[in-house]
């Protein structure tokens, strides 16, 4: 994939990880005030995670209509580029979060590891789930028309 991917896990931490011609180069978490501080809003595409009430899912409903509302701000904030709302278990299925995390982590090249180093914040499973959401994405027909 060529062009720059900005992939988005939101939530009241939200993770995200810039692509630029398919190389990790920027992760990180902000608070969803806190977009415009951290990155510009110019992108060939934004794949941001959309979330989804599953049937008997132990997720509070309510805790997902306001996390609805935050991927609406993200759209709204990008409206400019090429979007792709891609659910939870489309790019990582129904595996655990902790183990989805460690297998995001040891799936990481060299580069990508110390792009992630960089990252000294907390909340660093978001940052994790951004790094796998994009780098799922560049597989993906859609994104590999850019």
């Amino acid at each position: 994939m060529k062009g720059s991917l900005l992939a988005i896990d939101p939530g009241a931490k939200t993770g995200y990880a810039v692509f630029y011609d398919g190389k990790l180069a920027l992760t990180g978490v902000f608070e969803p005030g806190d977009i415009s501080k951290n990155l510009g809003s110019e992108f060939d595409l934004v794949a941001i995670e959309n979330p989804v009430i599953y049937p008997h899912s132990k997720a509070n409903p309510n805790s997902i209509l306001k996390l609805a509302r935050v991927v609406g701000r993200y759209e709204q904030y990008f409206q400019a580029c090429r979007q792709r709302l891609v659910e939870p278990r489309d790019w990582k299925g129904t595996i655990n979060g902790d183990i989805m995390v460690a297998r995001i982590l040891n799936q990481m090249t060299t580069p990508e590891s110390l792009v992630f180093l960089k990252y000294q914040g907390g909340y660093k499973h978001n940052a994790v789930d951004a790094i796998g959401l994009g780098k799922w994405a560049m597989r993906q027909t859609w994104a590999a028309t850019l």
